[in-house]
């Protein structure tokens, strides 16, 4: 019975090659009834229904290498619900044929029916049909679609009962598994998933056992919506991806198969086409190292994909190695996740391991000789016992949420959060030692949460140390380990610019403050007495660190003991940069005064200054370690002044030194005064300026604060306008120059003192300082020479003078006088001796450098000072573009 309609139901089911093939049989005829059982498979050259009476039932599987001809004119052939059937070559039909088709007929031939019209049968029940080749002589509505699935009853199209060799394609990875294997025809052994790490490379292999010619071609799939592609220029037998990342995640790999035309038939005789299974690459998140050649990090050959891990790959550090990482040379570390298992470690060496995830395992990192980094978005832990004794050498959070801290963590480096929030659990320590001491780094924009604790290690506990606190709610009491608190003689005190006592006289500025719960205020420095003890001891202190912006207002009224000074100190914790905060200062000085107690000694010390790249000593300089107190002084003539600092002042330097040294490329001298029975010494330094000034410069020069050591001599530079000065700045490089520099000595004792230049440093080994002493007509090259001279107890100006000569002169010359002076009753008379230049000048003054009146100066010329109204010493100073020359004469009335 001929049908006028052909009945679809379709399976999309899933299709994956592999296995071989049974060895086929003869070819094979059917005559009369012949059935493929279910679960039976029966493979044939060729089958042939040659009579009306052939009937061929497959409700097993059929495997036709050649062509299946239905040439008796009555035959039939029918397949059961579970039946498959391939057949590679032709599936020929004749005129009355009766084909009834269920599951899958896989036709790679043509699918033709011979002779007749309209008189054949195709029922099509639940069928899969994919007819390669041509299809004709069957009636009209037997016709395929560009969307064949296998069941056609959810496609649009009424007209879908077979599927084309691009429909195979498309759809062949919804075959059952069990007909895969049956369409696996070049005996194809397919690749496996592919497991590698990001960066490396992985091989899809293949290998294939036949006679015929084939082609390769692989293709990709990238999401389960779409279908394969050909992979351009990917026609071999294996397919190799190189510098895999995890882009490659999710898409699927086969290669397609296809048998090559005969060059003397053009035609192709058995298996048309498979395809391997799909297979896809797996990325491996988790590194393993396994130290096979050494202990770098960064040899790709010590991981076991041999690629360095990155900030996306998780790390796996396993026990028993005998190799485990060292991170030192090249590139910094970077990982996700670490698992460390037990007795397993990394070491830091001189470089710096970033973590974006977090670290698990018993397994420790040993970091006190580098740099640990915390990054990324999410919350991270600092495990209590992840770090190796908890020690590490730099720390560095810059995640933009937060790390929580539960280890006892010492720091001996730096401590930064670039971003988000450090939670220290109270158990974070800043270590001091001989060679460093450590700091949180300014320039991060984070928080941190939580105390802290900081040291500062001092080589010797003796004396006063001047001490602020990086912390905003220190008190007295925290140094109560270090210091004695509440004794008849206080340890303790702080400095009142312009203090009084009861009846409004001025006293001196220092004040005990030696109770426990008395407020370290921020930016004040105080004085605290160990005691005698030279042995060294660490200060530690804890609270919540100061950051950002400071300021403090400061009043003054210059008082007779006080003269504008204030103790302040450093408020961070870590080192700032003076030549930055001066900057940042109004009505102060450009100086910083320090103070270093005598060794062994409990109360004496002496002072050192620094400004503008010169220190007074040469070991102080514009670095101002964490805790240090120190002396500013407000400008003369100012009552009220204000110091402001911010993070950007802060500096990362490590010297544990208790005031900082910097190196100066100024030409300078440094002369020091010293008894003759002791080598602890006093120095100036007298530096080279074009644009120097002969008064006091507050930008420029530095003030004198006597020592409290006896024995030590006191030694300054007097200005013009009469002020005592330990740095001054002055004009150097004239040849030919004039100026007499006057110098004070200030005792504590009688004794024999002794002038030396300590340093001479950027200026010319024969450069000569003369030392001039004018009540003893004495005149002495320090270059060659020192000078010493037995001096009373007390203060000594205007007897000893500094003179800079490029070459050497005779003593003569250094003492040459320009001028004779005479004093009469209320006058004073001066013949001028040397030659003198246009604008040369001659200045009365008095001894506080006030000046009374003022003469043009030419040679020889008679000149006089009258109508001098009060006895007293004055001072006559000529001046011109050579120098200066300052002498004193006394008028009576």
């Amino acid at each position: 019975m001929f049908l006028s309609q052909i009945r679809h139901s379709f399976f999309l089911i899933l299709v994956i090659f592999l296995s071989g093939q049974s060895v086929a049989q003869e070819d094979f005829t059917i005559n009369s009834l012949h059935t493929v059982a279910l679960g039976e498979t029966e493979e044939y050259l060729s089958v042939t229904l040659p009579s009306n009476d052939s009937h061929l039932v497959v409700n097993g599987t059929l495997l036709v290498y050649g062509d299946l001809n239905m040439s008796g004119n009555k035959s039939q052939f029918t397949m059961g619900p579970d039946a498959v059937v391939i057949v590679y070559g032709d599936f020929i039909g004749s005129n009355k044929v009766d084909i009834s088709i269920s599951s899958y007929l896989i036709v790679m031939g043509n699918f033709t029916r011979t002779s007749g019209s309209d008189q054949a049968s195709i029922d099509i029940e639940d069928g899969n049909v994919y007819i390669f080749g041509d299809v004709s002589g069957w009636q009209d509505n037997f016709t395929s679609c560009d969307e064949y699935e296998g069941d056609t009853t959810g496609v649009a199209q009424t007209d879908c009962d077979y599927g084309s060799e691009e429909s195979y394609e498309d759809n062949i990875e919804t075959f059952p598994p069990a007909i895969a294997d049956k369409l696996n025809c070049f005996n194809l052994v397919s690749p496996g998933d592919q497991v590698g790490c990001i960066g490396s490379t992985v091989i899809f292999a293949t290998q294939v056992t036949s006679d015929q010619q084939f082609s390769y071609q692989w293709q990709q799939k990238s999401s389960e919506d779409s279908n394969y592609i050909n992979i351009d220029g990917e026609t071999s037998k294996d397919l190799v991806l190189t510098d895999i990342s995890s882009d490659l995640e999710g898409i699927l790999y086969r290669v397609k198969i296809k048998a090559v035309a005969d060059e003397e038939t053009g035609s192709v005789s058995g298996c048309k086409v498979t395809f391997s299974k799909p297979a896809k690459v797996i990325i491996n998140e988790i590194f393993e190292w396994s130290g096979s050649v050494g202990n770098d990090w960064n040899n790709p050959l010590n991981w076991l994909c041999e690629t360095l891990p990155s900030s996306e790959t998780d790390v796996t550090i396993p026990r028993g190695l005998q190799n485990y990482p060292v991170i030192q040379s090249g590139p910094i570390a970077q990982v996700r996740n670490i698992i460390l298992e037990e007795s397993s470690f990394i070491e830091i060496l001189d470089n710096k391991l970033e973590i974006y995830g977090e670290v698990s395992g018993p397994g420790q990192i040993d970091a006190d000789s580098g740099t640990l980094t915390f990054k990324g978005y999410l919350q991270q832990q600092i495990g209590s016992s992840m770090i190796l004794n908890g020690n590490i050498l730099n720390l560095e959070i810059d995640n933009a949420l937060q790390v929580n801290n539960n280890a006892d963590l010492k720091i001996y480096g730096w401590l930064k959060i670039n971003r988000g929030i450090f939670f220290t659990d109270n158990k974070v320590t800043l270590i001091s030692n001989l060679d460093q001491t450590a700091l949180i780094d300014g320039s991060g924009t984070g928080t941190l949460n939580g105390t802290v604790k900081m040291q500062r290690y001092l080589a010797s506990a003796s004396g006063y140390k001047y001490f602020g606190s990086p912390f905003a709610d220190s008190t007295i009491g925290d140094f109560a380990p270090y210091v004695s608190l509440g004794s008849e003689f206080p340890n303790v005190y702080r400095y009142i610019e312009g203090n009084k006592d009861a009846n409004g006289n001025d006293i001196s500025g220092w004040e005990a403050y030696d109770v426990a719960t008395n407020a370290m205020n921020s930016l004040e420095g105080y004085a605290f007495n160990f005691g005698n003890s030279d042995l060294p001891v660490v200060v530690e202190l804890e609270g919540s660190v100061q950051d950002g912006a400071m300021n403090t207002s400061l009043s003054s009224i210059h008082g007779d003991y006080t003269k504008g000074y204030h103790l302040v100190s450093n408020p961070y914790p870590s080192p700032i940069d003076w030549n930055m905060v001066s900057a940042m200062t109004t009505n102060i000085d450009n100086a910083v005064y320090f103070f270093n107690s005598t060794s062994g000694e409990q109360y004496n010390g002496t002072y050192s200054s620094y400004v503008a790249g010169i220190s007074s000593t040469g070991d102080t300089g514009n670095i101002i370690p964490s805790m240090q107190g120190f002396f500013v002084h407000a400008t003369s003539g100012t009552s009220s002044s204000n110091i402001s600092m911010d993070n950007s002042v802060r500096v990362n330097d490590f010297e544990q030194d208790f005031y900082k040294q910097q190196e100066s490329h100024t030409e300078l001298a440094r002369i020091v005064a010293s008894f003759s029975f002791s080598n602890a010494e006093d120095a100036i330094v007298i530096y080279n300026d074009a644009f120097a000034s002969r008064k006091f410069d507050r930008e420029k020069d530095a003030l004198k604060i006597l020592n409290t050591n006896t024995q030590v001599p006191n030694l300054y530079i007097i200005t013009e306008d009469r002020l005592e000065a330990s740095i001054k700045s002055h004009k150097l490089n004239n040849a030919k120059n004039l100026e007499q520099i006057p110098l004070g000595v200030n005792l504590q004792q009688s004794g024999s003192i002794r002038f030396s230049v300590k340093d001479l440093e950027n200026l010319s080994a024969q450069m000569s300082i003369y030392l001039i002493d004018t009540q003893n007509d004495k005149v002495t090259n320090l270059q060659d020479e020192d000078y010493e001279v037995d001096l009373d107890k007390g203060e000594i100006n205007d007897r000893f003078y500094l003179r800079f000569n490029d070459d050497k002169v005779s003593p003569t010359d250094v003492v040459f006088e320009p001028f004779i002076l005479k004093s009469g009753q209320g006058s004073i008379h001066v013949r001028m001796k040397a030659d003198s230049a246009e604008g040369d000048i001659v200045i009365l003054s008095n001894l506080n450098g006030k000046i009374l009146q003022q003469l043009p100066a030419s040679a020889e010329a008679d000149l006089r000072f009258d109508h001098i109204i009060s006895n007293g010493v004055y001072l006559v100073t000529y001046t011109s573009a050579q120098g200066t020359f300052t002498k004193k004469v006394i008028v009576r009335k």
